[in-house]
């Protein structure tokens, strides 16, 4: 005997139908009108078929066939179009686990600090979490939506050519005509009392697996809702979507007279449907291919790469992060407005291109915006957000950032309030432009509250979803900044005036270059604070001595030859701290004993050797030799 079976759709609520086992009416081809859908209207349906057939007493063994609403005033019923057969499974119902969800069915969050958003949440057992994150990243990327936008499925889910796309047809799954992602698929089973020739077997069926496919639903929903907020935090420069989301899934079940029942449950994150859209309105075209988003994404680029730009040649982490706060003040104005805001008011669009009017930054924008300029020279950031209170007792929605600095330490800056509102003044450079929100830590106090009052963090994307206060944790105090400038410099014991041209015994130094040069044997030890360049243009000892460089990068540049030597371990070393060794010579370099730096860099053509070994391995390139 075969089991047919009836699909469950979902609209606004899950609906169930129940199996008609029969002996030789195919039940796949009958059809009930959607308005007159009961259960008598289907047994009378079924009922005729059988009679017409010339079924014998017993042909029916179960006439059952029903669909039931559960209090939802629509009603649809669909009979696919195969046949299956079932195996005897023996799982029952209730073995469901709600995987990583907290007391409150919101996505779990991971214990510990991290930095990026998708790392905070809590995806045990649910592995298409990272997927579908994985998904939204690759199909929103900007560069590949210039070149090639039919290959990114959120800039338009109806022209692009990803094959994970699924177009849906009216009616089918609780959306209009359609686009959307599968996420995911439950399948399950359960076991229920089956009586023959009941009418409540479906009922019945319907029970068993009921609070799994509920379960399944509102786990799938909130883990979908946390990796989307994490994908709208991550990636700030995704500027073109509305920030909805929907969801949808269509369960079928398949029962059997040995009291049995089997589903499958895909989960769909919609994209595009009659009534709903991925993309913000001010960001789709109705005739061309996503002409308004490419536009814009050129023109993003554009301002980022102008902005860059003007970063300082060899500016460290400070003096860059410095650069991208002093830029977004001074080339924007606050939008008061914000009740009028437009779109791009809330994206890095609007504080990357300094708009005005509807679209002038308001602090998402200045907070998207800066962290787009960090992530494009690899300086850490993120985004936080919460209720901040400027004194006045009255907090608001408010969005600030965490840089990590060098120190591997996180610190707040909010580039908003950096840019303070002068009434009267409509120039975007108001002239109060200010640091008093840069780089500081949760103690640091300004006017009366400290940063971490003021900026209390909640991180809560979406009203229905978690907070994601797993993030890095503020350092207490405001960053301290050691210059790389060069301010202090020693050799072989002889103090340099690096305000000026000078010499003494065994060196030369340029003011105008920054660089030092040696003329004779060095006996004692090279010591400099910031940045040092030492140029050869000979062959030179360092001679029971070291070369100390403090909070700076030492370049050792030119052509000639270099030792420094020591006899014992405290002696012949090379060592820069909180900076970087930067050897590009043409000629070599022996250190005797230790070489120790944050990062190496080997170029041209050069011999290195160091006997007792460096820190970290060297980045090469160029003609070079080297050993440790």
């Amino acid at each position: 005997m075969k089991v047919r079976k009836l699909a469950l759709k979902r609209a606004a609520a899950w609906l169930m139908a129940a199996a008609v086992v029969t002996s030789s009416v195919d039940i796949t081809a009958l059809t009930v009108s959607a308005e007159e859908v009961t259960q008598e209207a289907v047994e009378t349906v079924v009922s005729e078929a059988v009679e017409n057939a010339g079924t014998t007493d017993g042909a029916m063994e179960n006439l059952g066939a029903m669909l039931k609403n559960a209090g939802e005033e629509e009603i649809f019923v669909e009979l696919p179009m195969e046949t299956v057969e079932l195996p005897e499974l023996e799982t029952s119902a209730g073995s469901f686990s709600f995987w990583a969800l907290d007391n409150s069915g919101k996505v779990a969050l991971k214990d510990g600090n991290y930095a990026n958003w998708i790392d905070r949440i809590d995806a045990t057992g649910a592995d298409y979490v990272t997927t579908f994150y994985n998904w939204l990243v690759t199909n929103s990327n900007p560069t590949t939506a210039v070149t090639n936008p039919r290959a990114v499925a959120l800039v338009d889910p109806e022209l692009t050519n990803d094959s994970n796309v699924i177009r849906i047809d009216t009616n089918d799954n609780g959306i209009n005509d359609g686009y959307v992602y599968k996420v995911t698929e439950f399948t399950g089973s359960g076991t229920f009392n089956y009586v023959p020739g009941s009418a409540a077997n479906g009922d019945a069926a319907q029970a068993a697996v009921a609070d799994d496919i509920e379960a399944n639903w509102n786990s799938a929903r909130a883990h979908i809702i946390g990796a989307y907020s994490a994908f709208d935090r991550d990636h700030p420069e995704v500027f073109w979507l509305s920030g909805g989301s929907t969801m949808s899934y269509r369960a079928s079940i398949s029962i059997s007279n040995n009291g049995t029942v089997t589903y499958t449950q895909p989960i769909y994150f919609v994209l595009k449907s009659d009534d709903f859209d991925i993309r913000d309105a001010s960001y789709r075209n109705s005739n061309t291919l996503t002409t308004v988003i490419n536009e814009t994404l050129v023109q993003n680029d554009s301002a980022c790469a102008t902005i860059l730009a003007g970063v300082p040649e060899d500016a460290d982490t400070y003096e860059t992060v410095k650069y991208f706060n002093e830029w977004l003040t001074k080339n924007n104005c606050y939008n008061a407005n914000i009740n009028t805001a437009g779109h791009d008011a809330r994206e890095c669009t609007g504080a990357l291109n300094g708009y005005s009017g509807t679209a002038g930054p308001v602090c998402e924008a200045y907070a998207r915006a800066f962290k787009v300029l960090c992530d494009a020279e690899e300086i850490p950031c993120v985004l936080v957000d919460g209720e901040a209170d400027n004194g006045s007792g009255d907090p608001e929605a408010h969005m600030w950032n965490y840089v990590q600095m060098d120190d591997e330490k996180w610190y707040a800056v909010d580039v908003t309030w950096n840019d303070p509102t002068v009434y009267g003044v409509t120039s975007k450079e108001s002239g109060s432009e200010n640091e008093n929100y840069f780089l500081v830590g949760s103690d640091t106090e300004i006017g009366g509250m400290s940063f971490i009052e003021s900026h209390p963090v909640s991180n809560t994307v979406t009203l229905s979803g978690a907070s994601f206060t797993n993030g890095p944790e503020l350092e207490e105090s405001a960053y301290e900044y050691a210059s790389r400038e060069l301010s202090a410099l020693t050799v072989a014991g002889e103090v340099v005036d690096i305000t000026q041209d000078s010499s003494g015994t065994c060196w030369n130094y340029d003011y105008d270059t920054n660089t030092l040069r040696f003329t004779a044997e060095v006996s004692g030890d090279t010591v400099a604070t910031g940045d040092l360049n030492i140029v050869l243009d000979g062959n030179y000892i360092c001679n029971r001595c070291n070369i100390k460089v403090n909070n700076g990068d030492l370049t050792i540049s030119g052509t000639g030859h270099l030792k420094v030597f020591g006899n014992t371990n405290t002696i012949g070393n090379v060592t820069v701290t909180n900076g970087v060794l930067k050897i590009n010579l043409t000629g070599s370099l022996y250190v005797s004993k230790n070489v120790t730096a944050d990062a190496i860099s080997i170029e041209g053509n050069v011999h290195f050797r160091t006997d007792a070994g460096m820190s970290v391995r060297p980045t090469i390139s160029g003609d070079y030799h080297w050993k440790s």
